[in-house]
Order: structure tokens, then C-alpha cells, then sequence
């Protein structure tokens, strides 16, 4: 190798360093922790430094969680609600994120804040039936939102833009407990923008378990199929939240009018 390349070569490895060092990070306070997260992006930086206002009614209901919770985060993007809850209230948290730039952003925030033993990612897309399909990215920025496994089941008005298909691997909530051995959920986080309705139908088992407490899960109520999906998580034997189900319905103008968190418990 010459000189030249040599010094080209150095020159590279320096900038890859220098960037890795300076990868922006920010801390919360939370139940008297500090909990870290990685802020490679716009959008990443905006959902964490609107933590507590964005969706207060998922703090709150992360508030009310303890050790022997076990969390699955579906939709889990950047891993905000995951980490939060594994952090703050030493939840078990299962995670869920097709996405491979916020999969990765996941990931490292599960390193760095040490949750490794308490909180498992896959990067892997939750629906009604399991096997390869695509996942139409809206961006490729991480954590950023919009992207919908297998899109041509998504509710009809839903949100997005493809830009890119990713291939993905689909498993049902069903066979990850019933086939896959993982543990029972005593709560569900569901946040997919638009595929709500085909991730139930993949779960009418783990519905009917006991062991499932609650499901806070984004619903669209202009939606018919995301309505029809309301009335399958009530006849499995959930109550609705009439404070977050009339806060969403006070939601009446602007791109996400009528769409937002409905909690579900028994």
C-alpha cells in the first residue's frame, strides 16, 4: 500500500472514530433512574424529548407496571417505551421492531443502558400469519414511522409512503407463545400504524389467556376494521378505557384525527 493510500486510509478510520464518539445520546430521569437513549436522528431526538407529552397516557400506564410484568412491545421503533419500562419499573420486555435502521437504534439502547438480561429485540414484523414478506419503509432515517408489513392489508385511509421494500419475517402473537415458547405477556403494547387490526387477528389465543391483563393498542376509529377490532378485544373479556377511548374521540381534526391509544383491561 503507498503512502498516499496509507494516509487515505487512517484518514478514514479517524472520521469512522470520530463519529462513533460523538453519537448523540440524551438522559431522562425517570422513578429516580437515568435512563439513556441513543439520538442518531431528527426524529429520534423529537420522540424522547417529548417523553412525558407525546403519549402521556403510555407513561402512565408504563407507571403502573412492576417486576413480574411482561411487556411485548409491538412496533417497538427506537425502543422509547422499551427501555422506558425495563428501566423504570424492572419490567420484562419482549420487543418487536421489523425496521432494520430503529432495530438497531433498539439495540443499542438496550446496551447502553445495560438491559441486556431484562429485555429481548427481534427485528422481526408482527401480522395475521407468519412467513416472508415486505415491509415498505416510509424513510430510511431511523426511528422515524409510516413503514406497514405487507401493506396491502393495511386499513383502507392508513397512513403511508413507500420509499423502499425491506424483506421481513412475520410471526402471529399466537405462535410466539404457543409455538415459540416465548412467555406469556401480562401486557400488550400495539403500535403499528394501520396493521392493529391484522396483528389481532393473529392473537385470538393469547387474548382469551388470563394471563394478558391489558392491551394499549393505537386504533384508528374512522376505520372499520380497526372499530370491528375494538369489538374482538371487548368479547375477549377486556374493559375500554373510557378516559383515553373519549380523549381520542376528541381528536376530531388534523392527519391523525380519531386515531390514538384506547387502553384495554380486565
Amino acid at each position: 500500500m503507498s503512502d498516499g493510500m496509507a494516509e487515505q486510509v487512517r484518514a478514514h478510520i479517524k472520521t469512522a472514530e470520530d463519529y462513533a464518539q460523538k453519537l448523540p445520546r440524551i438522559t431522562i430521569d425517570g422513578n429516580g433512574r437515568k435512563v439513556l437513549f441513543r439520538t442518531p436522528s431528527r426524529v429520534a431526538t423529537l420522540r424522547v424529548v417529548s417523553l412525558y407529552s407525546k403519549e402521556p397516557e403510555t407513561v402512565a400506564w408504563i407507571a403502573a407496571m412492576d417486576a413480574a410484568t411482561v411487556l411485548y412491545d409491538v412496533g417497538a421503533n427506537m425502543g422509547l417505551y422499551t427501555i422506558w419500562a425495563a428501566a423504570t419499573q424492572d419490567a420484562t420486555v419482549y420487543a418487536f421492531e421489523p425496521e432494520a435502521a430503529s432495530y438497531a437504534t433498539l439495540c443499542g439502547n438496550i446496551f447502553d443502558n445495560n438491559l441486556g438480561q431484562r429485555v429481548k429485540a427481534y427485528c422481526l414484523g408482527i401480522s395475521d400469519m407468519p412467513g416472508l414478506g415486505e415491509i415498505m419503509l416510509s424513510s430510511l432515517e431511523t426511528a422515524t414511522s409510516g413503514h406497514q408489513v405487507n401493506v396491502a392489508r393495511a386499513a383502507p385511509g392508513a397512513p403511508h409512503t413507500a420509499q423502499f421494500p425491506q424483506g421481513v419475517v412475520t410471526r402471529t402473537l399466537d405462535a410466539l407463545v404457543h409455538d415459540d415458547g416465548l412467555p406469556c405477556p401480562t401486557h400488550i403494547k400495539i403500535d403499528v400504524d394501520g396493521l392493529e387490526h391484522a396483528i389481532i387477528d393473529g392473537a385470538a389465543r393469547l387474548l382469551a389467556d388470563p394471563r394478558l391483563r391489558s392491551v394499549l393498542i393505537e386504533l384508528d376509529l374512522k376505520s372499520q376494521l380497526h372499530r370491528d377490532t375494538m369489538a374482538v378485544i371487548e368479547a375477549a373479556g377486556f374493559r375500554r378505557d373510557e378516559a383515553t377511548y373519549e380523549k381520542l374521540l376528541q381528536k376530531t381534526t388534523g392527519g391523525n384525527a380519531l386515531i390514538g391509544n384506547i387502553i384495554f383491561s380486565r
